[in-house]
Formats: C-alpha cells, sequence, structure tokens
C-alpha cells in the first residue's frame, strides 16, 4: 500500500476532512430515525399502510449486509475512493426517495440509502485510524460514536419538525447539500490508500453473508409482531438464515481472500472484544428505545421534553468517551472496561426501580450513570482492536466489527422487546382482561380485539398512553378505568426490560474479565512519523496517515 506521511503541520487539513466525516455520519445515522415521525405523512401521501415497517427495515437490512463487504472493497479499489462511492450512493438514494411516487419506489429506494450509509458508517472509523495515533484516535471515535446516540434522539425530532414546515420529502431532500460538501471535503483531503494486489471479489461469500443477515433480520423484525415466534413462517426463516451461514462458512474456508478470514475467530482477544461491542451495542438501544417509552407512557413527558430529558445519557456518554480516551494509556483497557460495565449495571438497576414518583433529577442521574459506563467502554473497541491486529487486516477488522456491533443492537432491542410483550401479556391478562368482561354485549367485537392483541400484540394495546386518538376505541366510561391498568402494566413491563439490560450489562463484565492483558501505547506525533518513516523500510505494503 501507499504510504501517506503527513507533518504535524497539516493538522488544520485534518480538521477539514475530520468536517466532512462528522457531516457524513451525521446524516448516515440520523436517516435510521429520521422518518419514524414522518411516516404518518409519508403513508397519507403514498398509502401503502401495510409496508410501512419496510420504510425503517429496508434502511437497515441493506446497510448490514454492505458492512463486512468494506474491508477487502477498500484493499481492492482504494479507501477514498469507496468513501466517496458510499456517499454518492447515499445521496442518489437520498434524491430518489424525495421523488418516490410510491410506497414501493420509497422503500427500494431506502435500501439504496441504506447501502450508500453501510459504506459511510465504517469508512468513517478507518480513515480516523489513518488520521491519527492512538491517543487522538480514542478522542476522535468516543465522538463519532456519541453522535450516534445524538442521531438516535434528534432523528425524530428533525423529522417531526421538517414535516411541520415543509413537506416530508425534504426528510430526504437536506441529504442532498451537505453530502455534497461532505463528498468535496473527503476528496480533497484524503489520500487514497490502495493495495498494489489485485484481491478478487468474495462474490460468493457476499451474497450467503447477505442472504443469511437478511433472513436473521427478517425473523426478527417479523417474530411476535406479524408472525408469532412458534410459527412455521418465522421457523422457515430462521432456518433459511442457518442454511445460508452454513455456507458462508464453507465458502470462506476455501476462498483465498474472504470476507471475513475465520481464523479471527479463533483469536481470543477478537472474539471477546466482539462480544463486548456486541452487548455494548445491545445495552445502547435498550437505552435509546425503551427509556421513551417510560418518559411518555409511563411519567405522561412530551415528545419533546422525553427528548430533551433523553440528552443526559448522550452527553454523559460524549464526555465519558473523552476522559475514557485519556484515562486507557494509565489504567489499560481490561480495567476501564470492569469499571465501565459496573456503572453501566449500576445504572439500569436504578432504571430498574423507577415509579410513577420519579423525579427528573433522579432520572437524569440514572441515565447519566448508564451513559458513563458505555461511555467509557466504547472508544477501547476500536482501540483495542487496532492493537491487537496488523494494519493490513484492520480495514477487514474494523467493517466486521461495526456488522457485529449493528447486529448486536437489532438482537438486543428485540430480545428487550419480546421480555416487554412477554411481561405485559401477562399482567394485562391478570388485570385488565376482568374490565373488558364487564362491557356489555354490544361491545363483544371490542372484548374480543382486546383478548386478540393481549395475546398477540400487547404493545399495540398499550399505545392508548401514548396516543390520544387510539384511547377513543374503548368507551368513555372504561377510560379511567382502564388507563391506571395500562399505565401499570407498561411501567412493571419495562422494569423487566431494564432488568434484561442489566443482565447484558453482567455479562458484559464477565467478558471484560477475560479480555486479555492489553495496554495502549501512548505515543506523541513524531513519535508516530518515526515509526511510520521506519515501518515503510521494512513494511513497503504498509498505510499510514499521521
Amino acid at each position: 500500500m501507499e504510504l501517506e506521511l503527513q507533518s504535524p503541520n497539516k493538522s488544520n487539513e485534518n480538521k477539514v476532512l475530520l468536517i466532512g466525516i462528522f457531516i457524513a455520519i451525521f446524516f448516515a445515522s440520523i436517516d435510521e430515525t429520521v422518518t419514524d415521525t414522518a411516516v404518518a405523512r409519508i403513508v397519507g401521501d403514498l398509502g401503502g399502510l401495510s409496508l410501512m415497517p419496510w420504510i425503517t427495515s429496508a434502511f437497515m437490512l441493506a446497510s448490514l449486509c454492505v458492512m463486512p463487504t468494506v474491508g477487502k472493497l477498500c484493499d481492492r479499489f482504494g479507501r477514498r475512493t469507496v468513501y466517496v462511492s458510499g456517499l454518492f450512493i447515499f445521496m442518489v438514494g437520498s434524491a430518489f426517495c424525495g421523488l418516490s411516487n410510491d410506497m414501493t419506489q420509497l422503500i427500494l429506494f431506502r435500501a439504496l440509502q441504506g447501502f450508500g450509509a453501510g459504506i459511510m458508517v465504517p469508512m468513517a472509523l478507518i480513515v480516523i485510524g489513518d488520521m491519527y495515533t492512538a491517543e487522538k484516535r480514542a478522542k476522535m471515535q468516543s465522538m463519532i460514536y456519541a453522535l450516534y446516540g445524538v442521531t438516535a434522539v434528534l432523528g425524530p425530532l428533525v423529522g417531526g419538525w421538517i414535516i411541520v414546515v415543509s413537506s416530508w420529502r425534504w426528510v430526504f431532500y437536506i441529504n442532498l447539500p451537505f453530502g455534497l460538501l461532505s463528498i468535496l471535503l473527503i476528496s480533497l483531503k484524503y489520500k487514497n490508500h490502495k493495495s498494489e494486489s489485485k484481491e478478487k471479489i468474495d462474490l460468493g461469500g457476499i451474497f450467503t453473508l447477505a442472504g443469511g443477515t437478511t433472513s436473521l433480520m427478517l425473523g426478527l423484525t417479523f417474530g411476535g409482531s406479524i408472525y408469532a415466534w412458534i410459527s412455521w413462517q418465522i421457523g422457515s426463516i430462521l432456518l433459511l438464515s442457518v442454511v445460508c451461514f452454513g455456507l458462508f462458512i464453507r465458502i470462506e474456508l476455501k476462498t483465498k481472500q474472504p470476507i471475513i478470514p475465520l481464523h479471527l475467530f479463533k483469536n481470543k482477544n477478537f472474539l471477546v472484544i466482539n462480544g463486548i461491542s456486541f452487548m455494548l451495542a445491545a445495552c445502547i438501544f435498550g437505552a435509546l428505545i425503551f427509556v421513551p417509552f417510560y418518559l411518555q407512557g409511563v411519567l405522561d413527558y412530551s415528545p419533546a421534553a422525553s427528548g430533551l430529558i433523553m440528552l443526559a445519557i448522550v452527553w454523559s456518554m460524549t464526555v465519558a468517551g473523552i476522559v475514557g480516551g485519556k484515562w486507557v494509556f494509565h489504567i489499560g483497557v481490561r480495567t476501564q472496561m470492569i469499571i465501565g460495565a459496573v456503572l453501566m449495571g449500576i445504572g439500569f438497576y436504578l432504571l430498574s426501580i423507577l415509579d410513577l414518583n420519579t423525579s427528573i433529577p433522579a432520572m437524569i442521574a440514572s441515565l447519566s450513570i448508564t451513559g458513563i459506563g458505555i461511555g467509557l467502554i466504547m472508544p477501547l473497541i476500536m482501540l483495542a482492536l487496532y492493537e491487537v491486529f496488523s494494519k493490513d487486516e484492520i480495514t477487514t477488522i474494523v467493517s466486521s466489527s461495526q456488522y457485529f456491533r449493528q447486529i448486536g443492537g437489532t438482537l438486543g432491542a428485540t430480545i428487550l422487546g419480546a421480555l416487554l410483550n412477554m411481561r405485559s401479556s401477562i399482567i394485562l391478562k391478570d388485570q385488565l382482561l376482568p374490565h373488558v368482561n364487564q362491557l356489555s354485549e354490544p361491545n363483544q367485537e371490542l372484548v374480543n380485539q382486546v383478548k386478540g392483541m393481549i395475546d398477540n400484540n400487547p404493545q399495540q394495546l398499550l399505545s392508548p398512553l401514548f396516543n390520544a386518538d387510539v384511547a377513543n376505541v374503548f368507551p368513555i366510561s372504561m377510560r379511567d378505568e382502564i388507563n391506571p391498568v395500562l399505565t401499570s402494566t407498561l411501567s412493571s413491563s419495562l422494569h423487566a426490560v431494564f432488568i434484561g439490560g442489566l443482565v447484558l450489562a453482567c455479562i458484559t463484565l464477565a467478558l471484560a474479565f477475560i479480555v486479555g492483558n492489553i495496554r495502549i501505547a501512548k505515543k506523541s506525533e513524531e513519535a508516530s512519523i518515526s515509526n511510520a518513516a521506519e515501518d515503510q523500510t521494512n513494511e513497503p505494503n504498509a498505510s499510514y496517515s499521521v
């Protein structure tokens, strides 16, 4: 690979490049949630209510399928080429999303958007790794991860604001000018690192991994919502996933240039660090998805107030990530991971004992402790992987790690959502059913609908807590009786979810204890340049940018 040495006086160029990276990552990550509040307007304009969940699912699926291929694409075509191509694909998808005339078109173009975003997200971490030594890399990568949290909170708010002041189409059009700026900055300021060898693209691995990932995610998405978990539909989809992953393993064992080299799974640190990343993502999704349910459904805060309170976990993650990026050089990876996991567990425990009288300061304290724990661990994932593996493998390592992280977040949200459904169903059968059975004969259809929802989709039955219009399905005389039951049900069910988060934090703690004794070397810019120059002599195919 070409070696591009940048002296310290090029720090201004790095800052310009950073602006391009942060713009790209902001819009790639916010597009996962920005449609949440615009979806009603989209369905009203385009129709296709039954296809509504696919507006988000298509984006996520396409993003997941392309992530693990990014490393090999970088080695084959060059990092700048792949990064700019991902940005361009994302922009084209955004433009066509805004121009869509029906729901099918929108879903297809959302998948195209997700394909571009799936390239952009791991590329940001790869480029940061090229630009900085370990000390600064920790700070920058923690800021990127914090940006994910910010966009998860801001996405629905931004989407809601756009549809108030303009058309839902601008939810997608707004990406275009910022995308162009990002392409310009990255193209001008980032050198193209390209392998000298012409590696063949592992098409068999790409298609089988995509098939396994897609069927797994479809099974997790449809299970418990569209189909029962124990049904032939879900069983068939998950079986297809197993078959595809089995074929993927067989292909990867035979190919000379595998997408994910299977020998990596023999490395204890690779398994443990990615296992921690997997659990961490599940915890983050658990906090960001389900805490707003408690704030709005149980404590009756408005969406805007809920969003402001959620900023506590975002800012605590950011500050802890930056501070932790410095501490790790003194206390080591394992010790900091243990401290972070303990704080994460304390935070989820505090969330699990919330009640109807919980004050805003108490809620902010619980979220902040959780955020500090997450923030202390977040920057360590990439730092440790960079320390353990050679620079020739790092693009594959980073893209694979992002893939496992995304899978962990989705699987964690699914498991915690299943806990919510299971606990809700038990409580509603015990407490709500007696009230429903008191309805008169003319309301028998409503009785049957409620019983069906208790068995199959209790979350839908809890929706009156979030939408006053939905509450109108119940007779006026019953609303005062039913609302307290629904509120206590949601509160108790979310306590079970937060206990699930506590279990995930405990698993993270157990994994942290078996992380290898990894210490991150603290190097100055001058030392790094000297080492890079030495590497150039010893390893002419190396790729470094300081």
